[in-house]
């Protein structure tokens, strides 16, 4: 088994740490690149916690006692760490406990997920301003789904007289179209969520 966990920490593409709860005692090649730092040495031998950001630091710890005790591995978290730039990174971290030398450590196995939670901050605020948009232009603007009304903002309930969304809502959108024209749009609706 130590031999296999061994393998697994030279030859991850990901970041691999092993500590004994309190100090560095190993890093691969993946955590040197990670950390950003051409020096091992600033990492081995040194307290864990100059590299786990203090948001992570009360969780970090509980989870480390409590892979210790269990001897069994932790379920993927979310923590924060610092890297030799002083910069801070959100990561995947899962610990499982082995023996190393001869003594009950912790392999820590961890993945840069910053760039993703960027990603998704930026696509929830976009959102957030589509949302505002919509709710605040004077025109009416109403989104269906294959004729069936899922959303209408504000200008568009004003504009039938309407005073909720929930009144409007699984209405067919052709149900407003006259009847003289109902069924040429119809026919020339593309049958996909779109917006009138």
């Amino acid at each position: 088994a130590e031999d296999r966990y061994e393998s697994l920490f030279t030859n991850s593409p990901d970041p691999v740490v092993v500590h004994d709860g309190k100090i560095v005692l190993a890093a691969n090649r993946a955590a040197i690149e990670f950390f950003n730092t051409d020096q091992p040495d600033q990492y081995i031998n040194k307290p864990i916690t100059e590299f786990v950001h203090p948001d992570s630091i009360k969780e970090s710890a509980k989870r480390i006692s409590e892979a210790l005790s269990s001897n069994q591995p932790n379920q993927m978290m979310n923590q924060k760490f610092i890297i030799s730039t002083g910069d801070i990174r959100d990561v995947e971290v899962l610990s499982v406990p082995i023996v190393y030398e001869d003594q009950q450590v912790i392999m820590v196995s961890f993945r840069d997920i910053t760039d993703k939670k960027q990603a998704q901050a930026l696509l929830r605020a976009s959102e957030a301003n589509y949302r505002v948009l919509i709710e605040t232009i004077p025109n009416p603007l109403v989104v269906h789904r294959n004729g069936v009304v899922v959303y209408a903002n504000q200008a568009a309930l004003e504009f039938v007289g309407g005073k909720s969304l929930d009144d409007f809502r699984h209405l067919d959108i052709f149900s407003f179209v006259h009847e003289e024209f109902r069924q040429h749009a119809q026919d020339s609706e593309p049958r996909s969520p779109r917006m009138a």
